[in-house]
């Protein structure tokens, strides 16, 4: 006698396929039974390395003759879709993965009718909004994993109070609100990572069933309390980049992964139980004076060994990061890049050479590889001088930092190159090489950014310059925000790079007076014809950027037909003030309020717009870029916004201040002096841009 095989049930048939239509699958299969093939086929090509798309049924129901699905996994498909809530007719879900994709919107209330999940993740995707209440319903929940996404608002206080959760992760999830204290005192929970957020004073952590605790990057002040160093299970410990004070425990035994670098943590570090019992340690970037027998085995401070008399002293340096020698030939000269493919390995390691050296610490967690490499190798073409100089680059997991030793006194500079080496393969990501902001934006790739796209973007590079601003534990002056120095990971997150002009503000000191270097067309005017340095030069930079991912033009290069608007900056001005005349023919000219203009002139922004974006765009984001872009570019450093005030303006938290003058005005001295009345000795010849005779007087 033949049995009929279990089916899936017709019901969850039709879920599937609206469900993967939310998602955004191209191609659906259902031809064969997903539970018997375990495997949901929704691309018609082997799926590459980290993808999975598993479907797990339970089929004891009807006399073992029908089958409901009870995991969800979609994992690594840059799916460009919404979290379905389409999920909620799929009754026996037990676990949802939908992890490192492209999904974004809000997260459906619905989930919190499935009281038979144990496992939630959906890290690294786009997800915005609040984390609904309802999900405060999953009393069976154990697994919950929320990192890298552009939340706001707090944890549900209901959460604190589900038993059986054992992990909770939210790296980087953009919350802005206090993690409720029911949280730290759930006794089941052994795993807890949290990071990017506003914490506060350490909480009280009554679990102790604790392997894995990382709060990093949350603001936390006072003391480390000493029951956190009697946890006896704790492995890893990461509470880097705060500010907490005070001094460790002279019995304090530390975990075998040991993170505390960028605190204010002081007194004195003796050999004893806190060093011996952990191999991987980070206490670099604190207040600590050291014994001479531990100082050795401290990371980030490279052995004293390291540091002997210098038989010979240089005046440069060029390392190539991660590959082997490099010699490179130009008109200056010859330049060995040393290598730097040292083999070693573990989550808190030294190096140190003749002149130079390097500390790498944190560790690779949750990953598949059983031994952690932190060198990277390309074989993909990158289109730039030197190309042999982009194929290897050194990884770390949390912290790396060279030092050079062995030099001429006397001021340097420093050069950073930075290009991103590793691609996906899925549009529109395909082999881009030097994948910088300005392909995406400003080149000629025909790649199309939409609207929430150039929204994160932008929102993106404020929140990393409000950090160097506000937030870091030394404060950052930029010098040379502009596009190509804006770098864009997979999931088109925005990284600030190249460090090479910044400078360090004291607190005490209202600005700082130095030599003009950066970029033309991205400069503040006071920095340029003053060389009068504050935070402010990074906001206007901001907003010139700004401008240009709203556009779609770059600064330096645009010039539009009438050739009297020298640049992008220009262009947006006369899209708002049409009756001025070209800026190289005025002194002066009548202020607009900007508000007040965009009444009058009902739609005008639209003009200002990248024809790309067809239409589709959030009018009221896309007005608010505009006026922020503008108000940022003000020309007087009193009137522009912090970097901290921009990020809320962007997400609409905060109004916007109304324009009180044109931001475009600098005057003649600065918009037409010759480049080399305008400290372009200092720049690099690359970031000249000629200015149009047409347009001097």
């Amino acid at each position: 006698m033949v049995t009929a095989s279990p089916s899936l049930h017709p019901d969850e048939v039709e879920a599937l396929k609206d469900i993967a239509s939310t998602l955004g699958v191209k191609h659906l299969n259902l031809s064969e039974d997903p539970c018997l093939t375990k495997t949901l086929v929704i691309t018609q090509y082997v799926l590459k390395e980290g993808q999975n798309s598993t479907i797990r049924c339970d089929c004891r129901f009807n006399n073992n003759n029908t089958c409901h699905i009870t995991h969800f996994i979609i994992k690594t498909f840059s799916l460009p879709g919404r979290l379905p809530p389409e999920l909620s007719k799929l009754q026996y879900l037990e676990l949802i993965t939908v992890c490192a994709n492209r999904l974004s919107g809000g997260i459906p209330k619905g989930l919190g009718k499935f009281i038979n999940l144990t496992k939630l993740d959906l890290e690294a995707n786009q997800f915005s909004g609040t984390i609904p209440i309802e999900l405060g319903n999953l009393v069976n929940l154990e697994g919950f994993r929320f990192s890298d996404n552009r939340l706001n608002g707090s944890i549900p206080e209901l959460m604190g109070t589900l038993a059986k959760l054992q992990r909770l992760e939210l790296y980087a999830t953009g919350l802005t609100e206090p993690i409720p204290d029911s949280i730290f005192q759930l006794e089941n929970l052994f795993d807890l990572r949290i990071s990017d957020t506003t914490l506060g004073q350490f909480p009280h952590i009554t679990t102790k069933n604790l392997k894995y605790l990382v709060l990093r990057n949350m603001n936390l002040t006072g003391p480390i309390p000493t029951t956190i160093w009697d946890l006896p299970y704790l492995m890893t410990l990461d509470l880097s980049f705060n500010r907490l004070t005070g001094e460790i425990p002279a019995d304090a035994t530390a975990p075998k992964y040991t993170y505390l670098a960028g605190n204010m943590l002081s007194g004195k570090v003796e050999s004893g139980p806190f060093l011996t019992a952990s191999t991987n340690i980070d206490l670099s970037y604190n207040n600590f004076t050291w014994s001479p027998s531990c100082r050795e085995r401290t990371i980030r401070l490279l052995p004293c060994s390291a540091i002997n008399q210098c038989k010979n002293y240089s005046r440069s340096l060029h390392i190539n990061c991660g590959g082997p020698n490099v010699t490179i030939e130009n008109s200056r000269g010859r330049f060995l890049y040393e290598g730097d493919n040292s083999g070693l390995t573990g989550s808190a390691m030294n190096y140190h050479g003749k002149k130079w050296g390097f500390s790498n610490t944190g560790d690779f967690m949750d990953d598949i590889i059983t031994e952690d490499t932190y060198t990277v190798f390309s074989d993909s073409v990158v289109s730039a001088k030197y190309p042999e100089l982009y194929q290897t680059a050194r990884l770390s997991p949390l912290s790396l930092a060279y030092f050079a030793f062995c030099f001429e006194n006397g001021s340097y500079n420093v050069k950073l190159h930075f290009a991103e080496i590793q691609f996906s393969d899925e549009e529109p990501y395909v082999r881009l090489a030097k994948r910088f902001f300005n392909i995406y934006v400003q080149g000629r790739s025909g790649l199309k950014l939409e609207w929430g796209t150039r929204q994160k973007i932008c929102v993106g590079i404020a929140r990393g310059l409000a950090f160097l601003h506000e937030d870091s534990a030394v404060k950052i002056i930029h010098r040379d925000i502009k596009g190509t120095n804006v770098l864009l990971d997979k999931d088109l997150n925005s990284k600030i790079s190249d460090f090479g002009l910044a400078r360090l503000h004291e607190d005490e000191k209202s600005h700082i007076t130095t030599k003009v270097a950066g970029t033309i067309g991205y400069m503040a005017p006071e920095y340029v014809m003053r060389g009068h340095l504050t935070e402010k030069a990074d906001v206007y930079s901001f907003g010139v950027v700004a401008m240009e991912i709203v556009s779609g033009k770059s600064n330096a290069n645009y010039t539009p037909d009438n050739e009297c608007c020298i640049g992008l900056h220009d262009w947006v001005l006369n899209q708002y003030f049409p009756t001025r005349i070209c800026v190289a023919c005025l002194t002066r000219f009548l202020i607009f309020q900007f508000q007040a203009f965009v009444l009058q002139k009902k739609g005008a922004f639209s003009e200002i717009l990248d024809p790309k974006l067809e239409g589709l765009y959030d009018v009221m984001e896309a007005e608010r870029m505009i006026k922020v872009s503008l108000l940022c570019s003000n020309k007087s450093p009193t009137l522009r916004p912090t970097m901290s005030e921009v990020v809320k303006m962007l997400e609409g938290e905060t109004e916007i201040e109304q324009i009180i003058s044109d931001p475009g005005v600098y005057g003649d001295e600065l918009r037409f002096k010759r480049s080399s009345e305008i400290g372009t000795s200092s720049l690099p010849s690359d970031y000249l841009v000629s200015i149009p005779l047409s347009c001097h007087l």
